[in-house]
């Protein structure tokens, strides 16, 4: 879906590799809460 991919993107910019290790559980949180509003009527 695109807007998966989008939101893949948007945490690929906000967490870069080197962020990565901290940014595991934000990204995690971020990636339930971006399901949550793709399903959202």
């Amino acid at each position: 879906m695109a807007g998966q991919q989008g939101l893949g993107l948007v945490a690929a910019a906000a967490f870069p590799p080197w962020q990565e290790s901290q940014g595991q559980e934000q990204l995690a949180d971020a990636a339930e809460r971006g399901k949550e509003a793709l399903q959202a009527p």
